[in-house]
């Protein structure tokens, strides 16, 4: 899965006055506002960050004896200070309220206070007590956790993008796009190797998309950005399996023990195509032969393979060539390696033991490992 997720954002790398505006920015839509200054970048701001006025309306029958036929006009004055700190202790909450209005401001409506870290419970008790002792109608403390919620609501993408070059939007879109195609290469796998509920078996050509010599081989000995493999199918979700190699194996009658012909001088398997680029077919040696007609002794429902199981993620799947070419006929898978040497993501070793409704997978151990062919 090629994705990843946002980390928290850090309010304190933007420069103070950037972090004011981001705020202010954040707090337009926040009220019906007559006017919202930014005065701490006049340098006269008696301690203010922003100040703003708030336009709202009284009915009526708030109005009192006003004549008045529908609605009286009523400004109230809101302060918003911030405070680009990595922490505010409650002494410090206090400090900040108590600076704020060191010159009276009895005239203040409402009181915001935002800051670039988290509050703890105790500092957001104090903030409510100092403001409730000033007389202050309403009052909100906007914490990293709560801008980081303004921010990450569609209506801020354009903030989020214009300040920490972020988009959720974007990534939205980014993540509908990687779906579809996610979806379009299932169905093209589905033409190729059959339906996601069984296997196929299905000889498939892969091919390295940034090798752009194909067909021409330089060493087929270590040529390895192309070459046929069994396809398994969609047997795991947005993977394809195959058959990388295999070898033939058995199961003893405890239904516990096991032996595979692996290569005696690599202890690897063997790849389920004998055929090396450019060269005529290779025929099985007298000892191949000899393993063979002891493999097909064994009874049917305790012979089997020894297969190693590679998967490609679909992202990886750049195109599908149905038809192939003239060199190569049948399906080609075009895989882009991500400047790797395989072409596979993980891989697991399996006993595959019997076929149709006998077939069975163990996970072979080493220890229950016997010799036999």
């Amino acid at each position: 899965m090629y994705t990843r997720t946002i980390n928290p954002i850090h309010f304190e790398d933007l420069e103070p006055h950037r972090f004011e505006d981001l705020i202010r920015q954040l707090a337009y839509d926040f009220r019906q506002w007559k006017s919202i200054e930014a005065i701490g970048k006049c340098g006269a701001d008696n301690g203010i960050d922003i100040k703003a006025v708030e336009i709202s309306t009284l009915s009526q029958d708030d109005a009192g004896d006003m004549e008045t036929i529908d609605h009286v006009s009523n400004e109230k004055e809101w302060i918003i200070q911030c405070k680009r700190e990595k922490s505010i202790n409650p002494a410090k909450v206090r400090k900040i309220v108590k600076e704020s209005f060191q010159n009276g401001q009895q005239n203040t409506y409402g009181f915001i206070l935002a800051a670039a870290c988290d509050f703890s419970k105790k500092a957001r008790d104090e903030f409510r007590i100092e403001l409730v002792k000033l007389g202050i109608q309403e009052f909100y403390i906007w914490g990293k956790s709560e801008l980081e919620d303004m921010l990450f609501m569609p209506k801020n993408d354009h903030l989020l993008f214009a300040y920490f070059d972020i988009s959720l939007q974007v990534k939205k879109k980014s993540l509908k796009t990687t779906y579809r195609s996610r979806i379009a290469t299932k169905r093209k796998l589905i033409e190729i190797i059959g339906p996601i509920n069984q296997e196929a078996f299905s000889p498939v050509l892969l091919r390295n998309a940034a090798n752009e010599q194909y067909p021409e081989i330089e060493d087929p000995k270590s040529h390895k950005d192309w070459n046929y493999f069994i396809c398994l199918g969609q047997t795991y979700p947005d993977y394809v399996a195959f058959i990388e190699e295999e070898c033939f194996a058995y199961l003893a009658e405890d239904y516990e023990h096991w032996a595979a012909y692996t290569d005696e001088r690599l202890e690897s398997l063997n790849q389920p195509f004998h055929e090396i680029w450019g060269l005529d077919r290779i025929h099985e040696s007298e000892r191949e032969e000899e393993i063979r007609y002891k493999w097909l002794s064994v009874h049917e429902n305790l012979r089997g393979k020894l297969r190693k199981i590679s998967f490609i993620h679909i992202d990886k799947i750049l195109a599908i060539d149905v038809d192939g070419d003239f060199f190569n006929p049948g399906p080609h898978i075009i895989v882009d390696l991500h400047n790797k040497e395989s072409f596979f993501d993980w891989s697991n070793v399996v006993l595959s033991i019997g076929s149709g409704y006998s077939q069975r997978y163990i996970e072979p151990k080493k220890e229950t490992r016997i010799d036999y062919f």
